[in-house]
């Protein structure tokens, strides 16, 4: 017969370790939130010149806008203009649509478009605020 060991205090540990984990999420969640609100807000108030005007930016939502400035607000800058970010960061809520975990997600940003994880944690963080934020 086996014998089955408690610790109490493991466990507590653990589960210090991952509300102190959830609660630096939320924080991270709730400034690109802001961030996203004022770049919608700033878009929206400027009466979607920049969707406006001719050239490939009128391609992309004032949503599409406020994603790509909450990126670039953290020194995410896309090379081609935006439109991989944006498609990525809309692939990111197909995945979670799909039921796939966010960190699976963040390791895939991490392989994939070469971000670091601390960068693709916030990628997929801003793709869930501004495209799907019922997922939060």
């Amino acid at each position: 017969m086996s014998e089955i060991r408690c610790d109490p205090v493991g466990a507590v540990r653990k589960q210090l370790r991952t509300a102190e984990k959830e609660q630096e999420q939320m924080t991270k969640m709730t400034e690109i939130g802001r961030i996203a609100r004022g770049a919608l807000i700033a878009t929206v108030a400027a009466g979607g010149v920049a969707l406006a005007g001719g050239g490939p930016a009128n391609a992309f939502t004032a949503q599409d806008q406020a994603f790509l400035t909450v990126l670039r607000a953290q020194g995410i800058v896309a090379k081609d203009g935006g439109a991989t970010a944006v498609r990525i960061g809309k692939a990111v809520c197909a995945d979670r649509r799909d039921g796939v975990s966010l960190q699976v997600i963040v390791n895939k940003l991490n392989r994939q478009a070469g971000l670091t994880p601390y960068n693709a944690s916030y990628f997929a963080g801003a793709a869930t605020r501004v495209y799907c934020p019922w997922y939060l």
